[in-house]
């Protein structure tokens, strides 16, 4: 590895390291929060680094869905008892049972989303005031809109638009009863750089990671691992690939990437190779697309709105959602198409406007003309 990127981790893993020794500074009962994913992991690993040699000060707190992976439980496990942490344990299947939340049903059903309100119980129940998660800007939209310092209120939610600032990396963890701060301390690490920095640092990561061989099923244009939690259409059909997680959640919603890495340097070369979003492989319901389509045209409105003043004349917006069926890493696709016809500026009227596409999607945006 080049120095030039050594100096980079060094930089990353300080920073990291700074975040987590403010939360201990700042809060009385922070929790980091673990799902046996590598981010997660690499949190866990920092926390060690900040506070060695004593044990690292905050429990894990892990939300059992009941649809994990049993190499992220045995990892999970094994990692406790070589660190010597406390673990907490809140169940989805609990939530489930005292009413708190209605399991779904269908082909789609999935755990994924019940996760928040065992989430806020579990913090509640054990007054925690700072979740530290593994969240990175890098991962989607949302997150990146994230601060280091992400304050919750008494529900649990969040204003991305009323964030305090963090000018010279000077948090505010002040918040009242009842109300929990979300900390990231990699927000502002890529997935390159957490890859990178296990591969320095020689974490132990789950085996899941790597390439091995699974029973799958496609559906949406993803492979998904094939388990009793999942209910298969009539017709999808189960097959043995080799396949590795890039991401770790829920197995009904865990997309599995065709792969042959089989160490984390391949795993490396993998990822830079790699056109498809780390959570491109994630699966997605029709009901999923839809909605994940409805803030882009809810963006896209003001914009388009602007254009068509400027130019004085009405533009169309079309916004599809499509998956394709082709075998490859990548999963459901959306395509956004916004169509301006030849016109005249009446602010140039001496300079024709083209025709114009734009097109776009989870990894690129174009411009055509024609």
């Amino acid at each position: 590895m080049s120095n030039r990127k050594q100096t980079h981790l060094n930089e990353l893993e300080a920073e990291a390291i700074y975040v987590l020794r403010e939360v201990a500074e700042q809060f009385e009962r922070p929790v980091i929060l673990f799902s046996g994913g590598k981010d997660s992991i690499v949190v866990t690993h920092l926390a060690r680094k900040a506070f060695y040699p004593a044990r690292i000060p905050f429990p894990l707190l892990h939300i059992d869905t009941g649809h994990n992976f049993a190499e992220t439980i045995a990892y999970r496990d094994e990692l406790v008892a070589r660190l010597g942490a406390r673990l907490i344990v809140g169940s989805v299947q609990e939530s489930i049972d005292t009413g708190q939340v209605r399991e779904e049903t269908g082909y789609n059903a999935s755990r994924n989303k019940l996760q928040t309100t065992t989430l806020l119980d579990t913090i509640e129940k054990h007054r925690f005031d700072a979740a530290i998660g593994g969240a990175r800007r890098d991962e989607e939209k949302a997150r990146a809109k994230e601060r280091f310092f992400s304050h919750r209120d008494e529900f649990g939610q969040w204003d991305p638009k009323n964030q305090r600032p963090e000018l010279w990396n000077i948090f505010n963890g002040r918040c009242a009863q009842g109300e929990h701060f979300r900390v990231f301390p990699i927000s502002n690490w890529t997935e390159m750089d957490v890859w990178q920095y296990i591969l320095r640092e020689r974490i132990d990561m789950p085996g899941i990671y790597f390439t091995h061989r699974r029973a799958v099923f496609m559906r949406d244009g993803g492979w998904l691992a094939a388990e009793p939690c999942i209910r298969l259409r009539p017709d999808e059909k189960v097959e043995y690939r080799d396949v590795r997680c890039r991401t770790i959640g829920d197995i009904t919603c865990t997309g599995l990437t065709l792969s042959t890495a089989h160490t984390v340097e391949e795993i490396i070369d993998e990822i830079a190779a790699s056109r498809v979003t780390e959570r491109g492989g994630r699966s997605l319901s029709a009901s999923g697309v839809a909605l994940s389509a409805t803030p882009l045209r809810c963006s896209l409105k003001c914009s388009i709105s602007s254009i068509s003043s400027f130019l004085n004349v009405p533009m169309r917006l079309n916004i599809s959602s499509q998956s394709t069926s082709a075998p490859s890493n990548s999963g459901p696709s959306m395509q956004t198409n916004f169509v301006l016809p030849p016109i005249v500026s009446r602010q140039a009227p001496h300079m024709p406007v083209p025709s114009t596409m734009m097109v776009l999607s989870e990894t690129s945006v174009g411009i055509l003309y024609f």
